[in-house]
């Protein structure tokens, strides 16, 4: 028998546990303490795993997971949070396949990957670092604290106003167009799965209005130079087994690194990628993991068979849950799903432009373009 040890595998993640599931590797929950069991119990398809434990102690752990502890092939860590978690348990069972100590600082804080990458930032003396740059985002440095845009600001020499803040560094804005990147990895080779559009109003300098899958084909000269930038970021940081959603900013030659997630894409449907794609990243990752033969090929080129996008939905005005149309709008022909922010019996809050903020995210998958946008506006239109 074969098994993978999942960590916190909440929500979409729970698309990783479904496909070991249906492909014969037996997935096993790992909460990653009883404080993320108790608040995110509902969030795991239960159904998908042998069996669940709670990380402890290594001592604990180890006579938790004694019985099948000689035939896990990997560890696999969900969310940012758990990534030295993940490091923790590859080390305690000696796996191979587990990411180098040595980069443990650049993987999990972003001011140490700015520095790495060759990124002007700093940790304090804003007001200088903001007369230098201008145009600036001050924001987390650890990574597990960062996403979802979480107390990211925008900040110019006219409004910048502190030197220093917590937890915080500060970096240049760069203003060029936004791409989200999935890859996967398999002993240094790196698969590409995606390139997705980030899509947004000219007045904002943070958030996103949706996130759009882009065809190989719309522009292969910028897939083409979009891989070889961030796989030489990767390979800076030493990266060899696993899955990988980063984000970036392209303006003319110029590029800059957002932020490099060692995760699946959050927020994601299996249902929707796996229609839309030929290689989609949940798969690849268990591939990575096992055989390794969807690595043999061109590394480059992705095929996709429709279009995807994710659309945020931002409540404006006071109401209950049961106030919106849910079920209507999960009918509209090209949702695959909706991720619901409240609960039933809650009053929905006054979103901001977080993920965390949002009242939903919804995920649609269609072949067509034109009838993908048509539903989207449709699905906008039901929640307002």
């Amino acid at each position: 028998m074969k098994y993978a040890l999942i960590i916190d595998s909440l929500r979409s993640h729970n698309s990783l546990a479904y496909v070991c599931y249906t492909k014969g590797v037996i997935p096993i929950h790992v909460f990653s303490s009883k404080k993320i069991l108790h608040e995110n119990f509902s969030s795991v398809t239960s159904s998908f795993f042998a069996s669940a434990v709670i990380y402890e102690t290594p001592e604990l752990f180890l006579e938790e997971i004694s019985e099948y502890k000689e035939d896990i092939q990997f560890v696999f860590n969900c969310t940012d949070e758990t990534h030295l978690l993940k490091n923790s348990i590859d080390s305690l069972l000696g796996l191979p396949n587990g990411h180098n100590p040595n980069f443990i600082p650049a993987r999990t804080n972003k001011f140490f990957l700015y520095r790495l990458l060759g990124q002007p930032a700093s940790f304090n003396n804003f007001l200088n670092f903001v007369k230098e740059h201008d145009q600036c985002i001050i924001k987390p440095a650890n990574i597990s604290k960062s996403g979802g845009c979480i107390d990211v600001s925008f900040v110019n020499q006219e409004i910048c106003d502190i030197d220093s803040k917590d937890d915080c560094f500060i970096s240049k804005f760069f203003d060029g167009n936004e791409y989200a990147v999935d890859l996967v990895s398999a002993n240094g080779r790196h698969k590409l799965v995606s390139v997705w559009k980030y899509i947004r109003s000219d007045t904002d300098k943070v958030w996103k209005d949706r996130v759009l899958l882009m065809p190989y084909e719309e522009n292969p000269e910028l897939v083409n130079k979009i891989y070889s930038v961030v796989t030489g970021w990767l390979d800076k940081l030493d990266h060899k087994y696993g899955p990988v959603h980063l984000e970036m900013k392209i303006k003319g030659d110029e590029t800059f690194c957002v932020e490099i997630n060692f995760r699946l894409n959050g927020h994601m449907h299996y249902s929707a990628v796996a229609k839309a794609l030929e290689n989609n990243q949940i798969d690849l990752t268990l591939n990575c993991y096992t055989t390794q033969d969807k690595f043999d090929s061109d590394l480059i080129y992705y095929k996709s068979k429709g279009y995807v996008s994710r659309v945020y939905l931002m409540n404006t005005k006071e109401r209950m849950f049961n106030d919106v149309p849910w079920t209507e709008m999960e009918k509209i022909p090209s949702v695959s799903v909706i991720y619901k922010h409240s609960w039933p019996w809650s009053p929905l809050k006054i979103s901001d432009k977080t993920y965390q903020g949002t009242t939903g995210i919804a995920v649609l998958f269609n072949k067509d373009p034109a009838v993908l946008l048509e539903d989207e506006m449709q699905l906008k239109k039901l929640f307002d």
